[in-house]
């Protein structure tokens, strides 16, 4: 994904606190991340690298413990860090800012946009079926 296409344009609808558009709210969310090439991390699959490990000199080696990355090799890895990053916290301000003040305060100190997604399924799947009971 490029820099430009990290953007929150798509509209998501606001997810009601008692659940009620959760059908709605779930495609349209799940498009809008499509959209952006975000799903992986909602559904966990984003792969999240790390940076080089150092010899005892300090040096970025590669996996082998003894090859010493080079600068491309580093300075690749480092955009692709970054550009994870950037996808996560993308991800999770476009969850933060669709849901309710009750459950975005509830998500908000979760560390991935994976377990927040997993946190406002449960949410909005249990007290929308609170909601399928209460009117039958």
């Amino acid at each position: 994904m490029t820099e430009e296409k990290l953007t929150n344009s798509l509209s998501i609808p606001k997810l009601l606190d008692d659940g009620s558009n959760w059908v709605e709210y779930r495609i349209k969310a799940e498009t809008a991340m499509g959209a952006q090439s975000l799903e992986l991390h909602i559904d966990g699959t984003a792969r999240k690298l790390t940076p080089y490990a150092v010899d005892a000199q300090g040096t970025p080696v590669l996996a082998d413990g003894k090859t010493e990355a080079s600068e491309d090799q580093i300075e690749a890895r480092e955009k692709r860090i970054e550009m994870y990053n950037k996808c996560q916290f993308l991800v999770k301000h476009m969850l933060l800012t669709s849901v309710s003040p009750r459950l975005s305060t509830l998500i908000m100190p979760l560390l991935t946009a994976k377990t927040m997604w997993d946190e406002i399924k449960k949410d909005a799947t249990k007290k929308s079926k609170l909601c399928q009971v209460d009117t039958r």
